[in-house]
């Protein structure tokens, strides 16, 4: 047992153990009174005007020790009642904590089985590149992050007509990046779902996300932030690109809309420096 549990336990048992020795002693007195009280009346209590106190007369004589005894009695009465609120009190804190911490773990087996939803989901995708050679699973994630160039957003945003050959990309392995972009954007609505019917505190909520974009891992994050950042600037720039409609039936537009709003309800229910640690920054 812990010193801390061992503490917990001696501070609540300490008034019951005073309140138990007073009892005795209170009937220790009480019992011994039944010899004394004859031996006081007699050797310092004589005769006045030839009459002697009766026993009863001389222990009336001790009624401020009964008053005294009666008045310990009931401050431990007091004593112990307090405790006892005291300890209903410390255990509705415990109990309350109790469920904070299942509340916890409950969505930890939640974020748990997101992620392996997602994992086995990327498993199951094929990536192609122009020359219809194809990446599967991790590897297509890989080979996206290869492909899309920091550089080239920058070129991008500086009006340069370059990056026909990653819009192609991105519109032929449209359905692959959808289904994978749904489902991250299913899981996180999920757990973000169930963190805000919970009574978990702030600071929680957040090691709670940090544990979710960590598992989805570094790559997958900084591709979303790249096709968010490639497919803004394609809509953004309607010279040499052929899908820049604004229209939830372009696949580009569809990519950019997955991406950027994953990243905004990320930013929006989580505004700590652990977050911000974790997700790339915009690039766009």
């Amino acid at each position: 047992m812990k010193s801390a549990e061992i503490n917990d336990v001696s501070r609540r048992l300490l008034p019951i153990v005073v309140g138990v020795l007073v009892f005795l002693l209170i009937v220790y007195f009480w019992i011994t009174s039944i010899k004394f009280v004859p031996q006081i009346a007699d050797n310092f209590f004589p005769a006045v005007n030839n009459k002697t106190p009766t026993y009863g007369e001389v222990g009336e004589m001790f009624g401020a020790v009964s008053a005294l005894f009666s008045g310990l009695t009931t401050f431990f009465v007091i004593i112990l009642f307090w405790r006892q609120r005291t300890d209903k009190k410390q255990q509705q804190v415990e109990l309350k904590q109790t469920k904070i911490d299942f509340e916890i773990n409950r969505i930890n087996h939640l974020i748990i089985n997101q992620i392996n939803r997602i994992d086995h989901l990327i498993e199951t995708l094929s990536f192609q590149d122009g020359e219809l050679n194809e990446y599967e699973g991790t590897f297509g994630i890989d080979f996206f992050n290869s492909v899309l160039h920091r550089d080239k957003i920058n070129r991008f945003k500086n009006g340069e007509a370059v990056g026909q050959q990653e819009e192609e990309l991105v519109f032929q392995n449209f359905s692959s990046l959808k289904k994978l972009l749904v489902v991250i954007a299913q899981s996180n609505q999920t757990i973000e779902d169930q963190i805000k019917i919970s009574k978990i505190e702030n600071g929680s909520r957040e090691q709670l996300y940090a544990i979710f974009l960590r598992n989805l891992g570094a790559s997958l994050l900084v591709m979303m932030r790249k096709l968010e950042a490639f497919t803004t600037v394609i809509i953004n720039n309607v010279e040499g690109y052929q899908h820049t409609s604004l229209c939830f039936e372009n696949p580009i537009f569809i990519i950019s809309e997955l991406s950027a709003d994953f990243f905004h309800k990320v930013e929006k229910n989580c505004q700590g420096e652990l977050i911000e640690r974790i997700i790339p920054e915009p690039m766009v």
